[in-house]
């Protein structure tokens, strides 16, 4: 297969294959960001190559423009299917749009507009989010977006996994207002999402009446 360097590099009938396996998955996507970045745990590893071996929903891989031959090769390893891999910055998760001809600068989309019009001429719905990195934040609107659909009684982190290259393509899906957007909890590394159980306040009992002393 001819190397990848840019979004230019990505033949039609490849995006046409994604949208396709997207209608087919009902609107479902699942993102994996830079997921052989180094440092992941055993566990984490044996979750993302689980996804990437029999899950039936199409997935995308945001990877590193200088890794992407070597995924490619162990995602044949894996006999992995329904994938497509976009090439991103070196430890940035923003896609390479195009390479300068004569300077051979690489020119990414830092804004994510490119990435989000991708997903949406793709008919995505749905965005399951894994890989690394996902540092935290204080990032109010990423946990009122996680109070919007989490049980009453969990309630999201005071700082939500909104940073890192995994976690800011999270955030930025969710500041688009366009996709249902979730973290997958055991394929994502360092942090994994936390909703922890709200405390309810103990009931108060009546105070029992005061019984007169018989004299």
């Amino acid at each position: 297969m001819a190397e990848v360097k840019s979004l230019k590099d990505i033949k039609r009938k490849q995006w046409t294959k994604l949208r396709k396996a997207v209608e087919q998955a009902n609107g479902k996507l699942i993102v994996l960001v830079h997921p052989y970045f180094e440092g992941h745990t055993i566990s984490y590893l044996k979750s993302i190559e689980g996804l990437l071996k029999t899950s039936k929903t199409p997935i995308l891989i945001l990877e590193e423009y200088a890794a992407v031959s070597r995924t490619r090769k162990r995602l044949a390893k894996l006999n992995a299917a329904h994938h497509l891999i976009l090439p991103t910055a070196s430890a940035d998760s923003s896609l390479i749009k195009r390479i300068r001809i004569f300077y051979g600068d690489r020119i990414a989309d830092k804004n994510f507009d490119a990435f989000k019009d991708i997903l949406k001429k793709a008919k995505v719905k749905s965005v399951f989010v894994g890989g690394g990195l996902t540092h935290r934040n204080t990032k109010e609107f990423v946990a009122a977006y996680e109070r919007s659909w989490l049980p009453e009684f969990r309630e999201p982190s005071s700082k939500p996994i909104s940073d890192g290259c995994a976690g800011t393509v999270y955030q930025e899906l969710i500041k688009s207002g366009e996709f249902k957007t979730r973290l997958i909890p055991k394929a994502v590394f360092p942090n994994m999402p936390q909703y922890p159980a709200i405390r309810k306040p103990a009931p108060r009992t009546a105070p029992k009446p005061k019984q007169k002393r018989r004299i």
